[in-house]
Order: structure tokens, then C-alpha cells, then sequence
């Protein structure tokens, strides 16, 4: 006998800042290419914590929670007994979600002078970045899930086929207004904050860094207790960004 249920929901959320958001801090040495030499250049990153000097410097407010709109819908249905078929969907909008900043670099041409003068504490350090509630986004997805059963003489054979899509898109960037308020004073210093704020690859992490298609077939073969199974999974393809 076929079955078939409709399921869905609406709710709210928070999270708060997760305790490396707010007190991670380190100095990595990364490489980058020199448009000019074509030579790999190495750069000491300092990542400051929330509530550091360098950050109160910057004009980076304190983190506070996230907060979200979710919605699913969707069916499940039992069809001849032996398949069963269910899909849903899903959006989850988010809102002051915390994200790492790019990097504000002590050579910039607008900046530098003023970003030199706050990592000063830290020898060495040619770029700096930190964690701040800055950006809307927007999740929306599908799952689709398949399951037939077949009983043989010798046992029983259950195959699966599972797909995901998915897609983030960033709605909006909100550069907190102290940042534009301490850069202010230098001639172009708010606009170029703005600019550097997210970048490209801050968005692609966030847009294009994970795959927008999974899929997943699977076989298992029961007979009493012995069990064997063989499952192939898929990922689409991610993008990212050179900087």
C-alpha cells in the first residue's frame, strides 16, 4: 500500500560566538605571489582576538550572537512496499553572521601608515585580520533520498541513492560603523576600509569553498549476521578565488 506524509517547519534561532572567535589568536607566515617578480613573497598574518588591543584599535565592536530564519518543507512517501522516496527543502537565512575579515596590510597605499602604527607591538607582522559580525547570508538547499529493498533467495539487497544541492549567497556587508569612524581622518580612509573589508576571497569562502552538488549510491547485500556493503559518494565542484 502507498503512503505518502508531508512534513515542514518554521522557526528562529541563535548562536553565540564560539569561544575561537573570541579569543583566537596567532601569527602565521604565509606566501604570496608578487605580481611584479612573479617570486613567492612570505608574510607574517596576525589573527587578533576580539576585545585585543588591535582589535579596539581597528574600531571592531564586541562579537554578539548570530541569529536566523529557517524553513523546511517537505514529503516522504512508501510506494509497492518496497521503495521508499522523500525530498525536502530548505532555506536558512542568517543575520550578523561572524566571519574572518581580509587582510588590511601595512603597505596598503591608503592605510598602511595607520595599520603599521597598530600591529607596532608585533615585530614583523605585515597583515592583520580578525573576526566580526559582518555579514548576511542566505542557505538554500534540497535533499532527495531513495531506498528500494529487494529480498533474494539468499538474503536481501538494499540499494540507496542520495543527492544534496545547495547554494550560500551573501545578501549583504555590513562594515561596522566604528571601523569607518576610526579611519575617517585619512584622506579616502572609510571607502578603502570598505573595500578591503570582505574581498573576494572572504566572499568565495562563504559562496563558493564548498561543493554545491553531493551524491551518494550505495549497495549492501544482508544474510544473517554477515553484512557487505559498497558506496560510491560525489562532489561537484568549488571555485576560488586568486588574490
Amino acid at each position: 500500500e502507498n503512503e505518502v506524509a508531508l512534513r515542514g517547519s518554521v522557526s528562529t534561532g541563535f548562536r553565540a560566538p564560539g569561544l575561537q572567535q573570541l579569543w583566537y589568536s596567532t601569527i602565521a607566515t604565509q606566501f604570496f605571489n608578487d605580481p611584479d617578480t612573479g617570486m613567492a613573497t612570505p608574510v607574517n598574518i596576525l589573527i587578533s582576538p576580539n576585545r585585543s588591543a588591535v582589535t579596539e584599535a581597528f574600531g571592531v565592536p564586541h562579537l554578539k550572537e548570530e541569529t536566523s530564519v529557517n524553513f523546511s518543507g517537505g514529503f516522504t512517501a512508501r510506494l509497492f512496499s518496497n521503495l521508499a522516496l522523500s525530498a525536502d527543502y530548505y532555506r536558512v537565512a542568517i543575520k550578523d553572521r561572524v566571519v574572518l575579515t581580509a587582510l588590511f596590510d601595512t603597505g596598503d597605499a591608503v592605510l598602511g601608515d595607520a595599520i603599521t602604527s597598530i600591529v607596532s607591538p608585533f615585530p614583523g607582522v605585515g597583515a592583520t585580520q580578525f573576526f566580526v559580525n559582518a555579514v548576511n547570508t542566505t542557505t538554500n538547499g534540497v535533499d532527495i533520498v531513495l531506498d528500494y529493498s529487494y529480498r533474494l533467495p539468499n538474503g536481501q539487497l538494499k540499494l540507496t541513492a542520495a543527492a544534496n544541492f545547495t547554494s550560500t549567497t551573501v545578501d549583504k556587508v555590513n562594515v561596522p560603523q566604528s571601523m569607518l569612524d576610526k579611519f575617517s581622518g585619512i584622506p579616502g580612509g572609510a571607502d578603502r576600509v570598505s573595500e578591503l573589508f570582505l574581498g573576494r576571497y572572504g566572499r568565495n569562502r562563504l559562496e563558493d569553498l564548498l561543493p554545491r552538488q553531493k551524491g551518494t549510491l550505495g549497495a549492501r547485500w544482508d544474510r544473517g549476521p554477515l553484512l557487505i556493503g559498497l558506496r560510491g559518494n560525489f562532489f561537484g565542484q568549488i571555485g576560488r578565488a586568486h588574490v
